[in-house]
Formats: C-alpha cells, structure tokens, sequence
C-alpha cells in the first residue's frame, strides 16, 4: 500500500474457484483454481475508486 494526500494504491490479490460442469454426465464437474492480482486506487478528495 502507498498513499500521500490526494490517493491511496493498493494491490489485491483476488483467489477464486471456477466450476464448469461435465456435459457428459451431470453429477461430475471439474474445478478450475485462479488468482488476479489488482491494484485499487482510492482519490481522497472524492472517494472516487480506480481499478
């Protein structure tokens, strides 16, 4: 995290499972693991977000 007094950076790491399922048989499904990283920047004066 960085701020001075017009912003505050931030970098977020976001973890998430992604299920798909099998089209052949309705009861099996595979399970893909990611992460994405993100910096967030916050404007003091507005409350503004940026992404």
């Amino acid at each position: 995290m960085e701020h001075d007094k017009q912003q505050i950076k931030a970098k977020i790491a976001v973890l998430f499972t992604e299920i798909e399922p099998a089209y052949c048989c309705p009861m099996i499904s595979s399970e893909h693991y990611g992460i994405c990283d993100m910096q967030v920047i916050i404007n003091m004066a507005t409350g503004a977000v940026f992404i």
